[in-house]
């Protein structure tokens, strides 16, 4: 299936500039979490780079923990497998920035 790296390649070129709410958040999240299933690491990447984007405008804690939560371990589970450990650096960083929403 080429859509779900299609539409993460897309939603990266996308500048988020306003308040990320729990409507978008709950139309965003199952999209980010198949592209953190993906097998491309390009594809697994721009998602992280997306989630990072996504996160810093996100004002309510309680919508970041509801809906952000489930990606915790798809972040997580990247990291564990990742071949080298440059590759994990960007997976870091925003599984640190969910595991304090959370």
């Amino acid at each position: 299936m080429t859509q779900v790296p299609n539409t993460i390649k897309a939603l990266s070129n996308t500048t988020f500039v306003a308040e990320v709410t729990a409507p978008s958040l709950a139309i965003l999240v199952p999209l980010l979490g198949r592209g953190l299933n993906e097998r491309s690491l390009e594809t697994q990447r721009r998602t992280v780079v997306i989630l990072e984007n996504v996160v810093k405008l996100v004002r309510d804690p309680a919508v970041a923990v509801k809906y952000l939560s489930s990606l915790l371990e798809g972040v997580e589970k990247i990291m564990t497998t990742a071949s080298f450990p440059e590759v994990c650096i960007p997976y870091i960083h925003i599984s640190q920035v969910l595991t304090v929403l959370i």
